[in-house]
């Protein structure tokens, strides 16, 4: 199977766990033709078959301290790191098929905790073939609601934008949603692009795409999309100063505050401004 080396690390750049993650799958995911059907390899354990719907609901029930309301859906208050757990074991135990069949089913229950397992279902950057994972994610995009169903399901966005960056045409159809977590999804689920310290010319190609994304929904009128603009722009920050810098020179229609979040990013926002830059005035 051919090999491709990781990535050294952006010069100057801190420590990032999440962004040398996504470079090694990225590498891995580019260096094999393989299919990955299951999430375990061929040689692990035997972990008995997958889980029904129902008894994975059950199993969830079982594990929550008691009924609860999140984000105006039913919790089972079930801690995190229990879901994360049987979500691994399931997706060992399942075929490709199978997996797909639980996530739409645990999604639908429209139970908080049910919900996070069926993104986590689909967390996996090595996922062949995909096409059936990226569209169960695109029905769930108007359903988006609460921070923690929408963020993790545009962790498993992003695994499989990551893979094929010509979907974003299919994302940027979520900045006219009038569900503004679904705008701020599109974000989220790109901030992949913004994490790279090395790109290709198809995730740089996307980073820009993004990026034009970010001066579109700077003046959204939620929030909470503009918050997540600004963590995208302080995330490309610490990864692509240099593009940063280039992009805030062609953008004077941008809020102040948004201009300052990046200059903050790039540590120009105390006082060591280049004042001979053509953004650093506006």
């Amino acid at each position: 199977m051919p090999q491709t080396p990781p990535h050294p690390r952006q010069k100057g750049a801190a420590p990032d766990p999440e962004t040398d993650r996504l470079a090694a799958e990225l590498a891995a995911y580019a260096g094999s033709d393989a299919e990955y059907t299951q999430y375990r390899e061929a040689d692990d354990e035997d972990l008995g078959p997958p889980p029904g719907l129902s008894e994975a609901l059950a199993a969830l029930e079982a594990s929550g301290t008691g009924a609860e309301e999140r984000d105006g859906r039913r919790a089972l208050g079930v801690p995190a790191a229990l879901i994360d757990d049987m979500a691994w074991l399931w997706r060992a135990q399942a075929t490709l098929p199978e997996r797909l069949a639980l996530a739409e089913g645990l999604w639908a229950s429209g139970i908080h905790e049910a919900m996070l397992a069926a993104a986590k279902l689909l967390t996996q950057a090595r996922l062949r073939p995909d096409e059936g994972a990226w569209a169960l994610i695109l029905g769930w995009a108007p359903e988006f609601r609460g921070p923690a169903t929408s963020d993790a399901a545009c962790s498993a966005a992003g695994r499989r934008l990551l893979a094929d960056p010509s979907r974003m045409a299919q994302v940027a159809e979520w900045l006219d949603a009038p569900n503004p977590w679904t705008r701020r999804a599109a974000l989220l689920a790109a901030l992949p692009f913004a994490r790279l310290n090395h790109l290709g010319p198809e995730q740089a190609q996307a980073r820009q795409i993004a990026l034009d994304w970010c001066a579109r929904l700077s003046r959204d009128p939620d929030p909470r999309v503009v918050r997540a603009v600004e963590h995208w722009i302080r995330t490309l920050a610490k990864h692509g100063a240099e593009e940063l810098q280039a992009w805030l020179a062609t953008r004077t229609d941008l809020p102040k505050g948004l201009r300052r979040a990046a200059e903050k990013g790039l540590g120009l926002a105390d006082g060591r401004v280049d004042k001979g830059a053509p953004w650093a005035s506006h």
